[in-house]
């Protein structure tokens, strides 16, 4: 379709071109003696001499009868058999898109395992090493313990053979015992000084190594905070450009399917004119041989066949009343019921209620 394409003026001069062709079409059947749902309702028609009163639910019926001869005789589908869908069938496309809480909840869903798992072998690595040094710790306080301890006993055995000898020699208060002691004091005091502080150096060397330990595990999880407030920002601005991108891709879609469906619309009432012209003119062009068939030889069997079936209608529908109420709604719709029923059917129907049906 163009672009400048109106189809609301194009319906219109559909709407007016359809009009006109209904008057021309309900003229000729009123002239040939066509009534049904094409040619329009006993209402309308009832300015033309024809009154359906009291019998209009009988005229109807009639009527559809009438409707379905002709419909036989032009060798086309009934009215009810030709349907054209309403619409293409689509349904425009529903999305509720997420909001700000529920774009940041999905992008926080997607980093929280992955900063998770970060988060988690980064303490792993952390919890081994300081494990691992508090081991080294402890096995090295149990190592100094063990020298000192071995220490001490070299200390209280040397202590206990100058003691011996000094008592042997009658010398144990005596300045040479005092001097003895304190010699042996200070040379296992100088040892033990000496085992501390070798592992006094271990000892700061491993508790620095603990905490350089403590401070990249405590900067690595500064670095995976920062580095997830950067990639939610990012996550964050992401989905809300995929969004953005869906409603954008829904909206041109349904906004093409209302104009496809303004298209099918109009090309549908034109095929649909296009069929009723064509059915009306089948109708038209059977009624008008029938008619010059009836000129040369009479009413035909087929239609004599359809007025016996319609006139055992029109029987089963005034036995509902007695012969007076009976007569009295034929001689009322009497102009109906000798077109819908033949001259001859009209005449067998008044005879049937009058003398027949009270036997």
């Amino acid at each position: 379709m163009a672009d400048n394409f109106n189809a609301s003026e194009h319906m219109d001069e559909v709407e007016k071109k359809k009009d006109e062709l209904l008057e021309k079409i309900k003229d000729a059947y009123k002239k040939l003696g066509i009534y049904g749902s094409e040619s329009g309702s006993a209402d309308e028609n009832a300015s033309d001499g024809y009154e359906a009163g009291a019998s209009r639910e009988l005229i109807e019926e009639l009527k559809t009868l009438e409707e379905l001869y002709r419909y036989e005789q032009a060798g086309i589908e009934p009215a009810g058999g030709v349907a054209l869908p309403e619409t293409l069938g689509e349904k425009p496309l529903e999305y509720t898109p997420m909001t700000d809480a529920e774009i940041s909840d999905v992008a926080r869903k997607e980093l929280n395992a992955k900063y998770e798992e970060l988060e988690n072998a980064a303490a792993e690595k952390y919890g081994e090493a300081k494990s691992e040094i508090k081991d080294e710790i402890a096995k090295n306080q149990l190592k100094e313990q063990t020298e000192l301890g071995s220490l001490a006993e070299k200390a209280e055995s040397e202590q206990k053979s100058l003691t011996e000898n000094m008592v042997v020699q009658g010398l144990v208060n005596s300045t040479i015992f005092d001097i003895g002691s304190e010699s042996i004091r200070k040379k296992y005091s100088t040892e033990h000084e000496k085992i501390s502080a070798e592992y006094d150096l271990k000892y700061n060397s491993l508790h620095n190594e603990l905490a350089a330990r403590q401070i990249e595990y405590e900067n690595a999880l500064a670095e995976y905070n920062l580095s997830y407030a950067a990639e939610l920002y990012s996550e964050v601005k992401r989905l809300h450009a995929e969004e953005e991108k869906r409603l954008k891709e829904i909206n041109e879609y349904n906004l093409n399917l209302a104009k496809r469906e303004e298209e099918y619309r109009v090309k549908r009432q034109q095929l649909l004119e296009d069929m009723y012209l064509s059915r009306s003119e089948a109708i038209l062009s059977a009624a008008k041989a029938e008619q010059e068939y009836e000129r040369q030889y009479g009413v035909s069997y087929d239609k004599q066949t359809e007025y016996v079936r319609r006139y055992e209608t029109a029987k089963n529908f005034y036995s509902r009343y007695d012969a007076d109420q009976a007569g009295a709604m034929m001689e009322e719709s009497e102009g109906y019921l000798r077109l819908l029923l033949g001259d001859e059917q009209f005449t067998a129907l008044m005879r049937w209620n009058y003398t027949e049906r009270g036997q």
